[in-house]
C-alpha cells in the first residue's frame, strides 16, 4: 500500500524534486554495513516488565524497525562492535531510537579493545533529526565504540541501527 502510494506520487505532476542525487552518492549510501553479523556488546539493556527485551544485537541487524535501548540508569550508554578482522571505515550511520534533536556522542576505535582513540566527537551535536551520517576518514580499526553522552529529555537512549561502511566496499553497477 505504501509502495503504491509512493509510486503514484512519483508519477504525479506535483512531484518535483529539487535536489539532485548523483549515482555515486546513492552507491555510497546503499553499501552494506560491515557491522552485520559481527559481535556487539552494550553497557546495558533496558528490561521492560512487559514485551520483548530490546537486545543489543538489534542495533546492528540491518532493520531500522528494531532497536537496542539502554537501561534507564545508564547515563553514558555504549555500543561496541568487534570485527572479525581490521576494517578501514569511511562512514558511520546512526539511526537513533527517536527522531529528535539532542543526541551527543563520540565514536571511538581500537585495534585491541584496550587502547581507544577518538574518531569523531559530536558531544555538542547540533543535528536536528535522529539519523546521522558521520565521516570516519578511512580509520582502520578492529573495534568501534559508540558512546552516547546526551540524548533528548524524556527519552531513553536507543539505537535503531548503527551502520559502519568500509572504504573499499562500493558495489559495482
Amino acid at each position: 500500500q505504501l509502495l503504491t502510494s509512493l509510486q503514484a506520487y512519483a508519477g504525479a505532476k506535483a512531484f518535483s524534486p529539487t535536489n539532485e542525487v548523483k549515482i555515486e552518492t546513492l552507491r555510497s549510501m546503499l553499501r552494506p554495513s560491515c557491522a552485520l553479523k559481527q559481535s556487539v556488546q552494550s553497557s546495558s539493556v533496558f528490561k521492560p516488565s512487559w514485551g520483548t527485551v530490546p537486545t543489543v544485537d538489534r542495533a546492528v541487524d540491518g532493520d531500522i524497525n528494531t532497536q537496542w535501548i539502554a537501561a534507564e540508569d545508564d547515563k553514558t550508554p555504549t555500543l561496541t562492535i568487534s570485527f572479525d578482522r581490521m576494517r578501514a571505515l569511511d562512514t558511520a550511520e546512526i539511526v537513533w531510537g527517536s527522531d529528535e534533536a539532542g543526541y551527543g556522542y563520540r565514536i571511538e576505535g581500537s585495534d585491541d579493545g584496550k587502547i581507544w582513540r577518538l574518531l569523531v566527537n559530536r558531544e555538542h551535536n547540533s543535528e536536528q533529526g535522529g539519523r546521522h551520517w558521520v565521516p570516519l576518514g578511512g580509520a582502520t580499526v578492529r573495534q568501534v565504540r559508540l558512546v552516547a553522552t546526551s540524548f533528548p529529555a524524556g527519552v531513553r537512549c536507543g539505537v535503531s541501527e548503527f551502520r559502519l561502511l568500509e572504504t573499499n566496499s562500493t558495489p559495482s553497477p
